[in-house]
């Protein structure tokens, strides 16, 4: 996998675990899971938020 792939991911994993973080999550368990999981889980608080 490419480096700027890598950063990319990186990247996107930090600002989903900071939002969820926000969002009152506890980041222990967010920093566990894949960035697929992530993407649902943060998906899933936006939707209930609005």
């Amino acid at each position: 996998m490419s480096k700027y792939i890598q950063e990319a991911i990186k990247k996107k994993r930090e600002f989903l675990i900071k939002r969820l973080d926000q969002l009152g999550i506890s980041r222990g368990a967010i920093e566990k899971l894949t960035l697929t999981e992530l993407e649902e889980l943060y998906a899933s608080k936006k939707e209930s938020r609005v």
